[in-house]
């Protein structure tokens, strides 16, 4: 391969040009790998909405980085605990808006979407509330 260089269009034989060093690709079984490395699609408050797997990821690993119950995390995106993850996939971190299982009261927004109230209904519970708001039960 030659490469034309400068203005005078001089060619440079390949082996005169600087090579990149290359790694392995970090892996989940190697210590160098750190899960949660991908793209992020945050809310205006910071709220992780959508992840962007790399390769490596594992929900075991995901749910630690975002701290979301690995069971959880599975069910928001239909995957099996244990199933592997395809680099470039998407993933929901919190609940789609509006009324799931075990938070069905009404929510309000203001101008801005923001929930300004919630009115419980019959058979909600605690931890559907906060897993529909995406809050903490700390």
């Amino acid at each position: 391969m030659v490469v034309l260089a400068g203005s005078g269009c001089a060619a440079v034989p390949e082996a005169a040009l600087p090579q990149a060093a290359t790694t392995p690709a970090a892996t989940a079984a190697s210590p160098s790998f750190e899960a949660g490395t991908g793209a992020r699609v945050a809310d205006s408050f910071g709220n992780v909405l959508y992840y962007t797997t790399v390769q490596g990821d594992t929900l075991a690993g995901l749910a630690e980085v975002f701290k979301i119950p690995a069971k959880r995390l599975g069910l928001l995106n239909a995957v099996a605990d244990g199933t592997p993850l395809a680099a470039g996939s998407v993933l929901r971190l919190i609940p789609p808006p509006g009324p799931i299982v075990g938070a069905r009261g009404e929510a309000p927004l203001d101008a801005l979407g923001i929930p300004q109230t919630y009115t419980v209904a019959l058979n909600d519970g605690f931890a559907g509330v906060v897993a529909r708001f995406g809050m903490s039960a700390e």
